[in-house]
């Protein structure tokens, strides 16, 4: 029964011998031991993660470069406009069918590439909502108070449906191209203005934007495409245009 002690007490002094060997070794990090503070982390232990950056807001449906603005034909800033927060729980395409969008939650911008005037609803808010299938779109001239001489663009035949869904943070682009045949002469040349809508059934008049079109914008047959999620799908849209759009 002394046995059992003896070979625990031998076991502890053994024990401690190979500790104070192993704390008078060299100067290398033994195998398995602490590594040196002093030098920073052991290699293969993990870097500490940093702080994540701060994403960047999206853009949605950026143009590509050769789509940039010419110089000189409109009022607009030319800067992009900031994109609205990340959507919530009414962020959702039940939601935006029935809650039209009103001009308090979007922000407008329009920009010349050419003849083209690319038109920008950009939605500011958390929620989603629903615009019209396009915008109510006319030309005339700053100099003449009345309207009923102004130019309207031809649009898509058969335009209907619910309207198109704009997502919390999104952009809804409509192209205008207002000469669309490249005709240099006939053009009516005293046209220098449009006037926007950005969704017609839904907003009062007095939510209409004006934007200029420049000294020598030229304008002839125009046309007006449907809202979509891209400037190219925008465009193909435009180029579809061959009905009278509503007064």
């Amino acid at each position: 029964m002394r046995t059992r002690p003896r070979q625990r007490a031998f076991l502890a002094v053994t024990a401690a011998l190979a500790l104070g060997l192993t704390a008078c070794g060299g100067g290398g990090t033994t195998a398995g031991g602490p590594a040196d503070r002093s030098t920073g982390p052991a290699a293969g232990t993990p870097a500490t993660p940093g702080t994540p950056e701060a994403e960047a807001p999206e853009t949605a449906g950026a143009p590509e470069a050769t789509e940039a603005a010419a110089s000189g034909t409109s009022q607009t800033s030319g800067k992009r406009k900031p994109v609205g927060p990340r959507g919530g729980v009414n962020d959702t395409e039940a939601y935006a069918y029935a809650h039209p969008c009103a001009m308090t939650q979007l922000s407008l911008e329009v920009r010349p590439n050419g003849t083209l005037r690319i038109i920008e609803a950009t939605n500011t808010t958390a929620d989603a909502c629903l615009l019209d299938p396009l915008p109510a779109v006319d030309l005339g001239d700053q100099n003449n108070s009345g309207q009923d001489r102004n130019i309207h663009p031809l649009i898509p035949g058969g335009v209907g449906g619910p309207g198109h869904v704009l997502r919390a943070g999104t952009t809804a682009y409509a192209v205008l191209d207002i000469n669309p045949a490249r005709r240099t002469g006939g053009t009516e040349e005293d046209v220098n203005e449009m006037n926007v809508l950005l969704s017609p059934s839904q907003m009062p008049n007095a939510d209409t934007r004006v934007f200029r079109l420049g000294p020598a914008a030229g304008v002839f047959a125009p046309r007006l495409g449907l809202y979509r999620a891209t400037v190219a799908e925008a465009t193909a849209s435009a180029r579809q245009a061959d009905t009278p759009s509503p007064r």
